[in-house]
């Protein structure tokens, strides 16, 4: 997929990755898809490394990761006012994301006290969210007069609609087919955790790229949209597909899913969408 330059852009996620102060997940920016060099550990000038760090690492040695700003994501792991009060200045300074997943938000509390700090949030894409904690989130979102951070994936979904830009699920949490990889233990390939999780890949790190698209899992999903439309499935029919483009269709618990979002989705959009005037 290429950058606004015209530029080719890969995506690419491992686990534990030797960089930083330890280990820690990460995410490599790179114009080329060289799966086995990454693998290995070697990153070349001009390639972009975000680190996802646990946060009680992080608030062992906050100043450790001062190379990171910018790209550097901390997770909440048993998050509390306490720690976070700990961590909210070099968050702040470091411009990093406080990452929150249904296991760790709780009722939502400290992701929303974490945002009026001006420390950015950020949720995990999961089939598992409570809906009454991401419609406090959103009521945060929509009428805090003093929210000045984002709350992803609030935000970047507020952004599209208001302006019209074409932002989806699938870029928003880093499953866009042809960008995003994602490289497990075994250095077996797929599209990110969510579908390694289901053992489906698009092959290995060893293999040529370019027979990825062969693979089942790349065709499945690049010929979505045209199952979708093909058999008029509720997709093909909501307002909300600009943006999804059938993502929470692709889920393990689709339907519950789906129209959770898309309750949340109406409501952002009648925030968000530009006023037509009258004829």
């Amino acid at each position: 997929m290429p950058d606004q330059r015209g530029q080719p852009r890969f995506v690419i996620a491992m686990n534990d990755y030797p960089i930083g102060p330890a280990p820690s997940d990460v995410r490599i920016t790179s114009p080329r898809l060289d799966l086995p060099r990454l693998a290995r550990g070697r990153l070349r000038p001009g390639e972009t490394p975000h680190i996802l760090v646990p946060e009680n690492r992080f608030i062992e040695a906050p100043e450790a990761y001062a190379r990171f700003k910018k790209t550097m994501t901390v997770l909440a792991e048993t998050p509390s006012p306490r720690k976070l009060l700990a961590m909210v200045n070099p968050l702040r300074s470091l411009a990093s994301y406080y990452l929150f997943n249904p296991a760790t938000i709780g009722d939502g509390t400290i992701a929303i006290m974490a945002a009026s700090l001006q420390v950015p949030v950020r949720l995990a894409c999961s089939e598992d969210w409570p809906e009454h904690v991401l419609e406090n989130l959103l009521d945060y979102f929509l009428h805090s007069p003093a929210l000045e951070v984002p709350i992803e994936p609030f935000y970047s979904l507020a952004a599209a609609i208001g302006q019209q830009r074409k932002v989806t699920f699938w870029q928003l949490f880093d499953e866009a087919l042809g960008r995003d990889y994602f490289i497990d233990s075994e250095h077996r390939v797929s599209l990110a955790p969510r579908w390694a999780r289901r053992g489906l890949f698009f092959g290995t790190v060893n293999e040529p790229s370019s027979g990825f698209r062969n693979s089942p899992l790349w065709s499945d999903l690049d010929g979505l949209k045209h199952r979708l439309f093909a058999s008029q499935a509720t997709c093909a029919f909501c307002e909300h597909y600009l943006y999804c483009r059938g993502f929470w269709t692709t889920a393990e618990q689709a339907e519950p899913t789906c129209a959770m979002w898309r309750r949340l989705m109406d409501r952002l959009a009648g925030s968000y969408k530009p006023e037509t005037a009258d004829a």
